[in-house]
């Protein structure tokens, strides 16, 4: 009954498994399965049941899928995620992030405390063509073409943030 189950087994996904098999009906889980050398492995395991032409149950098919690399990967892309965020929102110039379409995706505190913006949302309502000044469109257009490219760059333009307040900020995409 425990055959290759170990520490690391959730013992609800076991269950999850057990009760469809009662019930015949599909199941999906993913948990950590051992080797006979005791290796622990993380698998999902798709439970299909079987059934004749005339509908009774006849066994059941289990898929197993070794998603230990997978999931390794993924907890190594989100602990970047979290050191790339946290650069993102200590550094102390406006840092921009722009869709190939040049539609803005996010900007850091530094970024909106500059433009006076209480959020991204509000920003993308307003338009960033509105709140950099009409005399530095052309050098903020670039920047953006810049990183439409997937390139980085920076600029300097005076913008108007508040109640029509001109500001000068250093933007970095």
């Amino acid at each position: 009954d425990d055959f290759l189950v170990g520490p690391l087994t959730d013992r609800v996904s076991v269950q999850v498994l057990r009760d469809a098999m009662e019930r015949h009906e599909r199941a999906s889980v993913e948990i950590y399965n051992y080797s006979k050398d005791g290796r622990a492995c993380l698998i999902a395991i798709e439970l299909t049941p079987l059934r004749d032409v005339s509908g009774e149950l006849t066994g059941f098919m289990a898929v197993e899928s070794d998603i230990t690399a997978r999931r390794q990967v993924e907890q190594a892309l989100a602990a970047s995620e979290r050191r790339m965020r946290s650069i993102f929102e200590a550094e102390p110039e406006g840092v921009i992030v722009v869709a190939p379409d040049g539609d803005l995706v996010e900007l850091n505190a530094a970024g909106l405390a500059m433009m006076e913006a209480g959020s991204v949302a509000e920003l993308r309502s307003i338009g960033l063509e509105r709140v950099v000044t009409p005399e530095c469109h052309g050098a903020f257009n670039g920047l953006l073409e810049v990183a439409k490219r997937g390139e980085a760059g920076k600029g300097e333009f005076e913008i108007v943030a508040g109640q029509h307040l001109r500001v000068r900020g250093r933007l970095g995409v």
